[in-house]
């Protein structure tokens, strides 16, 4: 048979399977193309980072695509630096890439980021043309961290029903926050809307004259997986204030020391104010220009001579600790912004008390001393905002 002949009696049949071996071809030619589209960037495809750093731990890193992706091809390219186990999650027809911890990232680590999806065949691959990755970073959020703690760490005289009160700089959403009292430990908790101020309930079972330390400790919520062993990450310590010791109250009327009623005279008529005559080193109670008492006292010395003026209680407190002075200050009155008060004869923490021997000469430093029973008997008398006239 003729060659021609041949070709016109099976020209169907040529024609079939040449068109199949072009289809086949042009479809070889496509997988490579779009195997090694993202690994040479010809086609254009962008890729950009769209979570915002730093992120919190249990936070996804989002990636953006411009075209549909391969998830397959892009997951087995990405690399994480330090190594973290995640899962991928892809949405907007494989354009965004999510990527989450199988746990969570580390607290304040730094990640870098590194995509390089080449297909092994793709054209660059053959021609020995490695692709350009693209490259990420990103930080994790610090855990949440104490500021302030009430009472301040080192309080020496805090009151036994007091509660403590614990501030954070952020919130501690999606943290495992645990408090700690020891000794004691039987207490209750509550906490504001944000989670970054707790209140530790006391229950005023907190016992006199103790140390207390504060232990606050936290990790990174993990319930899906289990929790995960606490870190400390602040201590405080406080030490509540001394038993009180019971005194019998002076009569109201009770003159400390030969001091005659007569010789003192009231300043203003209406109304209750305290006196304080420093050349004679007594202190007079007063309402409506009636003396109700007239105590002996012990003003600043040389050098350090209590204010002389009209001033007003701002504040008082029953027993209140001197920082500067290492010393307490039973049936304390404040009365000017620096600090200069009322109280009764100071005492050291080792329990000493100062003796009232000094009563009557100028020896504190600014304060104006009561013996025992006419300071706790001036405080009860005395309100906030009751004024106080100092002269010589």
């Amino acid at each position: 048979m003729e060659f021609d002949e041949f070709v016109k009696k099976h020209h169907w049949y040529t024609s079939f399977w040449a068109d199949v071996a072009w289809v086949l071809l042009g479809a070889l030619a496509l997988f490579f193309i779009f195997n090694s589209q993202y690994a040479t960037g010809k086609i254009g495809i962008s890729v950009n980072m769209e979570s915002a750093s730093p992120i919190e731990p249990k936070d996804p890193v989002i990636i953006n695509f411009s075209h549909p992706m391969e998830p397959a091809a892009v997951e087995k390219n990405v690399k994480i630096n330090p190594a973290v186990e995640v899962q991928f999650s892809w949405e907007n027809n494989n354009q965004k890439l999510k990527i989450k911890p199988v746990h969570y990232f580390n607290s304040g680590e730094n990640y870098a980021i590194e995509i390089k999806p080449q297909s092994s065949f793709s054209i660059s691959r053959l021609m020995g043309r490695e692709a350009e990755a693209d490259n990420f970073s990103f930080s994790v959020s610090e855990m949440p961290k104490v500021v302030s703690i009430i009472p301040v760490s080192g309080e020496p005289n805090e009151k036994i029903d007091s509660n403590v009160v614990i501030n954070f700089d952020k919130s501690t959403a999606g943290y495992d926050i645990n408090f700690v009292v020891e000794p004691f430990n039987d207490f209750g908790f509550e906490s504001d809307n944000d989670k970054k101020t707790f209140t530790i309930l006391t229950g005023g079972k907190l016992e006199h004259a103790k140390d207390y330390a504060v232990s606050v400790k936290e990790a990174v919520s993990d319930q899906e997986n289990g929790s995960k062993k606490l870190s400390e990450v602040f201590r405080a310590n406080f030490k509540t204030e001394s038993e009180p010791v019971v005194v019998p109250d002076p009569a109201p009327n009770a003159v400390v020391s030969a001091v005659p009623e007569e010789a003192v005279i009231a300043k203003i008529a209406e109304g209750k104010y305290i006196d304080i005559n420093l050349a004679k080193q007594n202190l007079s109670i007063f309402e409506d220009g009636k003396n109700l008492g007239t105590y002996r006292v012990s003003s600043g010395k040389r050098g350090m001579a209590t204010p002389t003026g009209t001033f007003h209680v701002m504040a008082k407190r029953g027993r209140a600790w001197s920082r500067e002075y290492k010393l307490f200050m039973p049936y304390f009155m404040q009365f000017t912004g620096v600090g200069h008060g009322i109280h009764e004869l100071p005492e050291w923490a080792n329990g000493y008390k100062e003796g009232a021997n000094h009563l009557g000469t100028p020896v504190s430093h600014g304060c104006v001393r009561l013996g025992v029973g006419p300071a706790k008997a001036v405080y009860n008398w005395a309100d906030i905002g009751t004024q106080i006239v100092i002269h010589y």
